[in-house]
């Protein structure tokens, strides 16, 4: 079996809370770098504090979401990583309303 290392995760920028509702939101995210290997991407930490199933994706520039994205349910916080040149974070809500965090940053 390979062994994977993991890497605590470290903020980077300033986190940036969005109010997800049912109508798309974009909003402008410092894209995290990683300094030791510019090809891999950097990451970020995603948490919904809201009530509501959220979805989510990444984008250069302003984007939309869809219930097609990536979900992340109530109360969660996952850690992805940002695709190169990445700028904008794009969230919908379900069917209410929601706050999502997201922290660039590197680690897992």
């Amino acid at each position: 079996m390979e062994s994977v290392q993991v890497t605590p995760f470290l903020k980077i920028a300033s986190t940036v809370a969005v109010s997800a509702n049912a109508s798309s939101q974009s909003t402008a995210i410092t894209a995290p770098a990683n300094p030791r290997n510019p090809e891999q991407p950097g990451t970020v930490r995603v948490y919904n504090a809201g009530a509501d199933l959220v979805f989510f994706n990444f984008s250069i520039g302003t984007g939309t979401a869809t219930t097609a994205d990536v979900p992340i349910p109530s109360g969660n916080t996952e850690v992805f990583w940002c695709p190169a040149g990445c700028d904008h974070v794009n969230v919908i809500a379900s069917s209410a309303t929601a706050t999502v965090y997201f922290t660039p940053g590197q680690g897992s």
